[in-house]
């Protein structure tokens, strides 16, 4: 311990010195023999941005048995909304689930904010049935927070369906979150299509018709999870909701784009835990009986069918399907 310490007081002196001589003065400098072979070597850890071990998410999550980052915009909340009521209900402290978005948000701008570590996010994360604020302002200070067990990544809704705009951005993020974190799983969130009353200015990219939308993500999502090592099918859940509960006139999107009911709100989080969550704790979510404040209790036993479909039928990708854990 104090060969590390005289080593590094040693640097500090010898940057002082770098930075006050010229270079024919560096060039006659000579570092002297401090026993390398014995000195005690600094670990990556504390070489990272000091934001890391004082930000609350790493003082809280760092040992945390399942920690999934998920970085998108918008309609990442809309996915997510329940999950710390969900973790909370069933998991108490053993998942954490972070999330990094900046509205509308697409997968060319998440590359662009990386490479140039620009300071562009919100980073909120599950604590005790709520969501708390991180200190985190870049995507490279997010994904290097924790040791990540899963990754989820999405593009924007107006480009969803046009896979042209995916790459090379998606391809580029996956290289860099495999190399930043390699034992993660990447995964794909298919989101949404318009509901078919929508009047969002950017509609008219799908001819005003949500099903034309909806296959063209379900084609687009079928590509960018060869990326991935799996998807998560919120499309579908969707679409097989409006189709239905007709009665919801709205199709669950009361502003034409974001998913805002809370019971889709609360289906769409269900989704999600049980393809990321359930499988690791065996833990489903499934056939409650109990159910969080706005969520309609009566449509849940459909809604929870509809769930078991989406996750029997994945759509064809080159990643591997994930099977639901029974109650």
């Amino acid at each position: 311990m104090i060969q590390k310490i005289v080593w590094l007081s040693y640097l500090n002196v010898l940057l002082m010195l770098v930075v006050v001589c010229s270079n024919d003065d560096i060039a006659q400098l000579s570092v002297p023999d401090v026993g390398l072979e014995n000195m005690t070597y600094i670990s990556l850890e504390s070489q990272l941005p000091a934001t890391r071990i004082d930000d609350p998410l790493w003082i809280r999550h760092h040992d945390t048995s399942l920690k999934i980052l998920a970085i998108g915009n918008s309609y990442t909340y809309n996915a997510t909304a329940f999950m710390p009521y969900l973790f909370n209900a069933l998991n108490k402290d053993s998942v954490c689930l972070a999330m990094l978005t900046r509205a509308g948000c697409t997968l060319d701008r998440h590359w662009t904010n990386h490479s140039q570590n620009l300071e562009k996010y919100t980073l909120v994360y599950s604590d005790r049935g709520e969501w708390m604020q991180s200190l985190v302002k870049t995507i490279d200070d997010a994904v290097f927070m924790l040791d990540w067990d899963i990754i989820t990544l999405q593009q924007d809704s107006r480009n969803s369906g046009f896979y042209s705009t995916y790459q090379p951005y998606l391809n580029d993020l996956v290289n860099f979150f495999r190399s930043a974190v390699p034992n993660a799983d990447i995964v794909w969130h298919l989101t949404w299509s318009y509901p078919p009353n929508s009047l969002y200015e950017e509609f008219w990219r799908y001819d005003y018709d949500w099903k034309k939308m909806y296959d063209a993500i379900i084609d687009a999502g079928s590509q960018a999870s060869e990326y991935c090592d799996y998807n998560i099918n919120s499309a579908t859940l969707v679409k097989e909701m409006r189709e239905t509960f007709q009665e919801v006139t709205d199709g669950f999107s009361s502003d034409g784009t974001h998913v805002t009911d809370d019971t889709a709100q609360y289906a769409i989080s269900s989704l999600w835990y049980e393809m990321l969550v359930a499988p690791k704790v065996r833990v489903s979510c499934l056939d409650r009986l109990k159910y969080p404040r706005g969520v309609n209790a009566d449509f849940m036993p459909k809604t929870d069918s509809i769930i078991r479909y989406v996750i029997n039928h994945p759509i064809e990708n080159g990643g591997s399907s994930v099977p639901m854990i029974m109650q």
